[in-house]
């Protein structure tokens, strides 16, 4: 495990780079519109982030109220399959690479990285993190997903060995 700490310069970019949706916001785009709904009658409580599989037009979403994740073909409008079991899944991230298409579910219930082939829907791997893993999110030039977790902590986890490369404990 590797020992990270912030450069400032790094720090920096990071702050700009949270500001771009207050930009984004401030140009005068026109608003969201609602395209279509796609009924979820299975699914019960709430539902928290997403992830989407631009290639085969699949949406994954973390039912953290259902303990499942919902896979949705938006262009058909109907749900493909309920991924089950998961305890209280926060965060999902797709990744499609040369030899395979995975999917990264935090499950807060647990706090667990669970990883998936995202074919055929099987479990590949459970990775320990710690209390209420949640947000999950690509870094791909690096090829790692970063999962929040705890009262304020990221893990790093390399997604060519799904093994724990490292932990940030941040600043309360």
């Amino acid at each position: 495990m590797h020992d990270l700490r912030m450069h400032p310069r790094r720090v920096k970019s990071m702050a700009a780079l949270a500001l771009l949706p207050v930009v984004a916001w401030a140009t005068n785009a026109p608003p969201l519109t609602l395209v279509r709904s796609i009924p979820l009658p299975e699914v019960r409580g709430r539902i928290d982030h997403m992830s989407l599989d631009r290639d085969k037009g699949r949406l994954f979403v973390a039912a953290l109220g259902n303990d499942s994740v919902e896979v949705v073909d938006i262009a058909d409008g109907t749900a493909l399959k309920s991924i089950t079991g998961l305890p209280e899944p926060q965060g999902a991230v797709f990744i499609r690479d040369e030899a395979s298409s995975r999917l990264y579910v935090a499950c807060g219930g647990d706090g667990t990285l669970r990883v998936f082939d995202a074919e055929s829907y099987k479990r590949l791997e459970t990775i320990k993190l710690g209390d209420d893993a949640d947000n999950v999110r690509l870094d791909h030039p690096h090829h790692r997903v970063l999962v929040g977790y705890g009262g304020g902590a990221l893990g790093i986890v390399d997604i060519n060995s799904n093994r724990i490369a490292g932990r940030v404990v941040l600043a309360s």
